[in-house]
């Protein structure tokens, strides 16, 4: 199943809730609420986690694969395999640049049964 995101303007981090059904492949396509050129960016990672007695535990990363750099377009893809039982996680989308590390957009991640 494809999902759309619409990230906030760098230096802002978008609050963005997601869900998607167990066993369901995802494609997570992320752009800009305006063009942003991605030329020069190297790393964007999605993470996301559980959370056990208020600590974050990752279980699963992803890394996006950025598909229009000119005017800011990059996705993750999620396999049916990563997302084997109903669950509430956070997730967060980060470009890990030298120099650059900014958080570009968090929120909820649920898998639907």
């Amino acid at each position: 199943m494809a999902k759309a995101l619409t990230l906030a303007p760098l230096l802002t981090t978008a609050l963005v809730n997601i869900s998607h059904y167990v066993g369901e492949d995802c494609l997570l396509t992320a752009t800009f609420a305006a063009v942003t050129s991605l030329s020069g960016w190297t790393t964007i990672k999605l993470r996301i986690r559980e959370r056990f007695n208020g600590a974050a535990v990752s279980t699963l990363t992803k890394t996006a694969t950025i598909t229009d750099a000119v005017n800011g377009v990059f996705t993750f893809t999620i396999a049916a395999a990563d997302t084997t039982a109903p669950a509430l996680y956070e997730y967060e989308i980060q470009r890990e640049d030298s120099g650059n590390n900014h958080v570009l957009a968090r929120g909820d991640w649920q898998v639907l049964p």
